[in-house]
């Protein structure tokens, strides 16, 4: 079997220390990108690259297959690489150096990391590529794990659903176990990465109060990196052309976005356009399951009044006070 899938692989960089859990991962990790096609990508650091580059060449060597052909180690050009064998590609020293591994792969997957492999996950996240952090193996993948299932319903990998990307979060005590996460990790990898190339961007509307427009420019920029991506195509009446009609404009956006947003606060239950318009024709396509309904609570509001306790709520901002939670 072979796909044109590049994975990039991160974790604890340590050459000697690598908790047993990290190495048994990693060793998996490897042998399944070899056994399911994939190519691999690496750092050529110590510890997890090493350690999935030796697994990943073991089983490339059985297949009679040329190591160049599906290893790259983009390594700075001031290291000595650890793991001898692949295509290696030099990168400049400096803050870029971490990005420029992630220009060769189509999806990365984390194993524990103390430090740099979060950010790793985080400039994934900024180009949408599908992120695989194995919570079970601690430290930063455990972090970027939690981070993802906490905004899934914002920014998911594309394609898989929620329940079977947490069964990624489970540790592992033996070879057997790691090979079972692997096989687990593998097929929903190649599936996020060929629903990304064909997918069609979902159409995010956002609903807020003008009075609250601080809080739009923050959500905003939380949503750029899946916006970026075509991942989704987000839209808020600031979006409306001039010369355009504004409320016919809104409504027909309203009656086709797949995911709605809402920032809830008093400004915003408070608006006739938000209690007249927007809200009874978001409520009615969240019923017939046309629309997914999220909503960000912003400040202290009279819930009671609403029709969102049987919706999603993603965040409570500090300001907003617990009792105001449904």
């Amino acid at each position: 079997m072979k796909n044109d899938a590049w994975v990039l692989v991160a974790g604890t960089g340590l050459r000697s220390g690598v908790p047993h859990d990290v190495c048994l991962a990693a060793e998996a990790v490897g042998a399944a990108l070899a056994r399911f096609g994939c190519g691999l990508v690496t750092g050529g650091w110590p510890g997890v690259d090493y350690i999935v580059s030796e697994a990943f060449a073991s089983v490339e060597r059985q297949k009679g297959i040329r190591l160049e052909h599906r290893l790259v180690q983009v390594v700075r050009s001031d290291r000595t690489i650890e793991f001898p064998g692949g295509r290696v590609v030099n990168a400049s020293p400096g803050p870029l150096e971490w990005l420029e591994p992630q220009s060769y792969c189509d999806a990365i997957v984390l194993i524990g990391g103390i430090g740099g492999t979060y950010g790793t996950f985080l400039s994934a996240l900024h180009k949408g590529l599908p992120r695989f952090p194995l919570g079970g193996t601690g430290g930063d993948a455990a972090t970027a794990f939690r981070n993802m299932c906490e905004l899934w319903d914002v920014i998911p990998n594309p394609g898989i659903p929620k329940w079977r990307f947490e069964a990624l979060g489970r540790t592992v005590a033996t070879r057997k176990e790691a090979a079972d996460l692997a096989d687990d990790l593998l097929p929903l990898v190649i599936e996020s990465i060929d629903n990304r190339k064909g997918r069609t961007p979902q159409s995010v509307f956002i609903s807020y109060s003008r009075r609250d427009a601080s809080w739009l420019g923050r959500i905003r920029a939380i949503l750029q990196p899946v916006e970026q991506t075509g991942q989704a195509h987000i839209w808020t009446d600031l979006d409306i052309e001039a010369g355009s009609q504004w409320d016919a404009e809104l409504r027909r956006k309203l009656s086709v976005c797949d995911i709605a947003i809402l920032l809830v606060s008093p400004n915003f239950l408070q608006s006739d356009y938000v209690k007249n318009v927007e809200l009874p024709v978001l409520l009615e396509r969240a019923r017939t399951e046309r629309t997914r309904l999220l909503w960000i609570l912003l400040a202290r509001s009279p819930l009671d009044q609403t029709e969102l306790s049987g919706t999603c709520l993603l965040y409570t901002s500090d300001a907003a006070d617990e009792s105001s939670r449904v």
